[in-house]
């Protein structure tokens, strides 16, 4: 039995899941002007972050480093020149690839995927 005031911790909930939205473009390479893909991604993280708080992470990794590795059919699909960098995933997914980053449209993948994650 609980003592008045007591609070029941539901063992079988689960810490949120985040959504990973991951930015793969070449090194250094300007997007406009003088901004590279690294600028627009911390930019993008930013703006998703203040959608979307901490249910949200945004990396950038640039094509050829040890990072890159880890998403062996996006390189096949750039060596089969199916895909153009930059490339965007949201868990994994590729949702654009060969644009300018699309904040509105990056959002709504997030916003599905916290949809499917109940959050």
């Amino acid at each position: 039995m609980l003592r008045p005031g007591a609070t029941v911790l539901n063992s079988m909930a689960s810490a949120p899941e985040i959504v990973t939205v991951t930015v793969l473009a070449a090194p250094s390479t300007p997007c406009s002007g003088k901004t590279t893909w690294e600028m627009a991604a911390a930019f993008l993280r930013e703006r998703l972050s203040q959608r979307f708080g901490s249910q949200v992470a945004v990396d950038y990794i640039e094509l050829f480093t040890p990072e890159s590795f880890a998403f062996p059919a996006v390189l096949e699909g750039i060596q089969q020149e199916k895909h153009q960098l930059p490339i965007v995933l949201v868990n994994g997914s590729i949702v654009s690839n060969g644009a300018k980053l699309n904040e509105g449209v990056i959002s709504r993948y997030v916003r599905e995927c916290l949809q499917k994650n109940g959050q």
